[in-house]
């Protein structure tokens, strides 16, 4: 059974984790010259899926860790 420090840390790595996928889609946008050709396209999904993921295990290693919300507006 999982200790409440556990789900935090957990919530902590994921969200270092998804930090990580944000920073190289920018680092790979940033990178971009030019028009995309099918090799940019598809390197973009890889990391434009990769981002995905990780949000979602961030949201969900933060809702199991207490945080969760419905809405921020």
């Amino acid at each position: 059974m999982s200790t409440p420090a556990d789900e935090l840390e957990r919530a902590r790595a994921a969200t270092a984790n998804h930090a990580s996928a944000l920073r190289d889609l920018e680092r790979f946008l940033a990178g971009l010259r030019g028009v995309p050709g099918p090799s940019e396209i598809t390197e973009y999904a890889t990391l434009q899926a990769r981002e995905e993921e990780a949000r979602a295990d961030r949201l969900a290693s933060c809702t199991a860790a207490g945080l969760g919300v419905d809405s921020v507006q």
